[in-house]
């Protein structure tokens, strides 16, 4: 499986280590970042009906809004996550809903 963390407003992170996707916290995501195979994706809210509108088992995250220091604190772990190659990862960030596509 590829490896993927998630980054909380709080601080806190949860990552394929802590458990499988469907396990994640849905609340105050600020950033996924995960190899570049397409498993976590995010977007507005038409994207969002058109993934549920689609078969399967489904997992959706929810962003909130926090303070700058909170966001960029997520972000700038998410960003410079020693956890993954530098050069083979893919980092998502403001956006209303993050989904899991595995």
């Amino acid at each position: 499986m590829a490896k993927w963390r998630v980054y909380y407003g709080d601080g806190s992170i949860f990552s394929d280590k802590d458990g499988d996707p469907k396990d994640a916290p849905s609340l105050n995501v600020q950033a996924i970042t995960c190899e570049p195979d397409g498993i976590w994706k995010g977007g507005d809210i038409f994207g969002l009906f058109d993934y549920l509108s689609r078969p399967g088992m489904k997992r959706v995250l929810f962003g909130r809004a926090v303070t700058n220091i909170e966001y960029d604190t997520a972000v700038t772990m998410s960003r410079n996550d020693p956890y993954f190659d530098p050069r083979n990862r893919f980092v998502t960030e403001r956006v209303d809903f993050y989904w899991w596509e595995g």
